[in-house]
């Protein structure tokens, strides 16, 4: 699992929740279902970021929402 940038004390709780998650529900798809949000919520809040970097321009970049 790659994780980019994420500091040690971050890879440890990922790594300990996914273990809890696999052995309450006997299922390893759970934990892999979670890690997918997660790596969609960072990429729609980089895209947020990377927007509103932007100069506003109503007439170039619509408002996200």
């Amino acid at each position: 699992m790659t994780l980019g940038p994420i500091n040690e004390s971050a890879v440890d709780f990922l790594r300990e929740l996914r273990r809890r998650m696999s052995s309450k529900f006997q299922e390893e798809r759970q934990s892999a279902y979670l890690f997918q949000r997660l790596s969609v919520t960072v990429q729609r809040f980089n895209a947020v970021i990377l927007h509103d970097s932007f100069p506003p321009s109503s007439d170039v970049w619509p408002p996200m929402k």
